[in-house]
């Protein structure tokens, strides 16, 4: 009598837990994402190639006319070059290039290592030339002269990695002007103080920004 008296108590029970055991779970919502991307039109697109190409055709101009030799005059029965060596400038630069091979170190303004400012930091401090610390501020010092007049002792100043700058990023000192080129010495990133040839240099040519002179004290 007991056993059947519990009976129904034991079906509901089984039923209350079952049904606990039951979670209902909400039906998954898709949810869309949009990404707002900026629309460049056709317009635009062909601006910006047209005014690259005449960047890269000015630069090219520049350097046709840079080699435009010989670089002459005639005084009455002599010919004489247009820019005569500067002794001073001939000394700096065959000190610059006892330095040759230096490695290339960020920040470094020692024969220890160099980076491309720092080299030219101290090259002109030992020849009493005052000089501010950083490419970009050396840009700012002395006049801008056109590329076909650049000489030994003008700085040249480039663009650094990113060819699509606008700010100077490196900076070297020219070296040698000659029929087969403009060449500079200064510290690169990947070979340490190096005399290269802007006229064949892939790398410089691109990032070509300006020729500056300084006041080197000639008459």
């Amino acid at each position: 009598m007991k056993n059947r008296s519990l009976f129904p108590l034991i079906l509901f029970i089984l039923s209350c837990s079952f049904s606990f055991g039951q979670v209902e779970t909400p039906q998954d919502t898709q949810k869309q994402i949009t990404i707002d991307l900026p629309v460049v039109s056709q317009e635009d697109s062909l601006k910006a190639a047209k005014a690259r190409e005449e960047e890269l055709k000015a630069v090219n101009d520049s350097i046709t006319d840079a080699f435009q030799f010989p670089k002459f005059k005639v005084e009455g029965d002599s010919i004489i070059p247009v820019d005569k060596p500067n002794p001073d400038i001939e000394n700096m630069i065959n000190f610059a290039k006892r330095f040759l091979g230096t490695p290339y170190h960020w920040g470094g303004t020692t024969p220890s290592g160099f980076d491309c400012s720092g080299f030219i930091y101290y090259i002109m401090g030992n020849f009493g030339i005052p000089m501010v610390r950083t490419s970009f501020s050396m840009s700012e010092m002395g006049r801008i002269v056109k590329l076909s007049e650049a000489r030994p002792g003008d700085l040249m100043f480039f663009k650094g990695r990113n060819v699509n700058s606008s700010t100077v990023g490196h900076v070297g000192i020219v070296s040698e002007v000659n029929e087969n080129g403009i060449f500079i010495i200064h510290a690169s990133s990947s070979r340490g103080v190096v005399i290269e040839n802007f006229k064949t240099s892939r790398y410089l040519i691109p990032r070509f920004l300006k020729v500056k002179r300084l006041d080197y004290g000639e008459k």
